[in-house]
C-alpha cells in the first residue's frame, strides 16, 4: 500500500527536523523518515552555538549540559581565552538533542518512521515514490536530510562537488568537568584543530581536519587527550567525514532539494554544522509552503542565505590556513578575537559580522534566556 503525503523528509537530524517541524507547524501532512531507530549514537562535538539556539523553535534547556561564556583558542603553548560574560555556545549530547527535536516534531502533527532504509526513489505525476523498507511512500516535495553519506544524494545526484575532511572524537568521564574551558587547539592537526567541549560529567575530547584522512589519528587524539587532561581513552572512538564545500552544489530540481550534510552545508573552518542544517530545513519548508502543493518550490534561492555565509567560512578558512601562525595572531589580537565572540554571542552568522564589525562594540548584549543547565 502507498501512504501518501504532502513532503517527505529523510533524515532526522537538525536539517530534516528543522524542515519538517515548520511544515507540520503549517498543516502540511509531513513524513519524517530515518534508518536509524531512536534515540540513536550520533558521532558530534553536541555543542550549539547561539544563533542555532536562537533559531529552534522551542527551549532545549531540558537538554543543555552547559553554557559556555568563554571560547579558548590554542597554538600548542600558547593559548588565549576570549569571551565578554555572554554564552557563547551550550553543550549537549547529540543523542539526546536529535531524540528532544524528534518529539517536538511528532508533538507538531509529523509522522515518524525510523529504523527503515531508503532503497529507491521514482519520479511520479504527483511528485515522488519514496520506496524504503517498510514500503512505499508517496509525496509531492522531498527532501534529503540524510547526513553525510546522503543515500538521498546518490539517487538524485550521483555526481557532485562536495569534499570530505575527518572528524575523530571520545569522552573522557570527569567529576571536574568545570575546571576545563571550550577549547580549540590548532597545533595537533594540520588544517584543523584539537577541540575540548566540557560538559557536566564528561569532556568531549576530538580532532578534526579538512584534508580527506588524518594519518596516525588514533595516536594523535591519545596524545592530545594525555597532554590536555593527564587521562587514557578508555572509552570508544569514533570517526565520521565532515562534507564541505556546498557552495557549490547546485539544487537543480523544483520538487526536491538536498540540506544539512547531504548537501555539504558545513562551516569548513570549525566543521560546525549544526545550524546551517537546522537553518537549511527552515528554508527548504519555507521555499515549500510559498510554492503550495500546486506549484514549484525555488530551492536555490532559499538556499541563498547560507551560501553566502559559506562564502564567508571559506575566504576566512584558506587565509586562516594558509599560515597558521600569523593567522593564529590575527584571530586572537584585540580586538579582533573579541569582536568575533560578540558575534557569536549575538547569534549573528560569520557574514553579518564581518558586514558589520566596526559596530559591534556598539551593540547591546544579547543573553540567552536563563537555562537551568544540568
Amino acid at each position: 500500500m502507498v501512504r501518501d503525503f504532502d513532503v517527505i523528509v529523510v533524515g532526522a537530524g537538525p536539517a530534516g527536523c528543522g524542515a519538517a517541524y515548520d511544515l507540520a507547524s503549517a498543516g502540511r501532512k509531513t513524513l519524517l523518515l530515518d534508518k536509524a531507530v531512536f534515540p540513536r549514537i550520533k558521532p558530534c562535538a553536541g555543542a550549539l552555538t547561539i544563533k542555532a539556539v536562537r533559531a529552534l523553535p522551542f527551549d532545549v534547556s531540558p537538554i543543555v549540559r552547559r553554557s559556555c561564556a568563554a571560547m579558548k583558542l590554542s597554538l600548542g603553548e600558547s593559548s588565549r581565552t576570549l569571551g565578554n560574560g555572554e554564552s557563547v555556545a551550550v553543550m549537549t549530547v547529540r543523542q539526546e538533542f536529535d531524540e528532544y527535536f524528534v518529539r517536538q516534531c511528532v508533538g507538531r502533527g509529523v509522522t515518524f518512521c525510523c529504523g527503515h532504509r531508503l532503497i529507491a526513489l521514482a519520479r511520479n505525476d504527483f511528485g515522488w515514490d519514496v520506496q524504503t523498507t517498510a514500503g512505499t511512500f508517496r509525496g509531492k516535495f522531498l527532501i534529503g536530510a540524510d547526513g553525510a553519506n546522503s543515500q538521498v544524494r546518490k539517487l538524485l545526484s550521483p555526481k557532485n562537488p562536495l569534499r570530505f575532511g575527518v572528524a575523530l572524537e571520545t569522552c573522557i568521564p570527569t567529576n571536574r568537568a568545570g575546571d576545563y574551558e571550550m577549547e580549540f587547539d590548532f597545533r595537533p592537526i594540520d588544517h584543523g584543530y584539537a577541540w575540548i567541549f566540557p560538559k557536566h560529567d564528561h569532556l568531549n575530547v576530538g580532532l578534526y581536519t579538512l584534508n580527506p584522512t588524518l594519518p596516525q589519528a588514533r595516536e594523535k587524539l591519545e596524545r592530545f587527550v594525555l597532554q590536555k587532561t593527564g587521562r587514557r581513552i578508555t572509552g570508544p572512538i569514533h570517526g565520521h567525514k565532515i562534507p564541505f564545500n556546498g557552495r557549490a552544489f547546485q539544487q537543480r530540481w523544483d520538487d526536491a532539494c538536498l540540506v544539512g550534510d547531504a548537501a555539504g552545508m558545513i562551516d569548513p573552518f570549525l566543521g560546525e554544522g549544526i545550524y546551517n542544517a537546522l537553518r537549511g530545513g527552515q528554508l527548504a519548508a519555507e521555499a515549500i509552503l510559498r510554492a503550495g502543493l500546486a506549484g514549484r518550490a525555488d530551492f536555490s534561492a532559499a538556499i541563498g542565505e547560507i551560501n553566502r555565509d559559506l562564502a564567508s567560512y571559506d575566504s576566512e578558512t584558506r587565509r586562516f590556513y594558509s599560515n597558521i601562525q600569523r593567522g593564529y595572531r590575527r584571530l586572537v589580537r584585540w580586538p579582533l578575537g573579541q569582536l568575533l565572540v560578540k558575534g557569536f554571542a549575538a547569534g549573528w552568522p560569520v557574514s553579518r559580522i564581518k558586514r558589520n564589525l566596526l559596530i559591534l562594540p556598539l551593540s547591546k548584549k544579547a543573553f540567552l534566556p536563563q537555562m537551568e543547565i544540568r
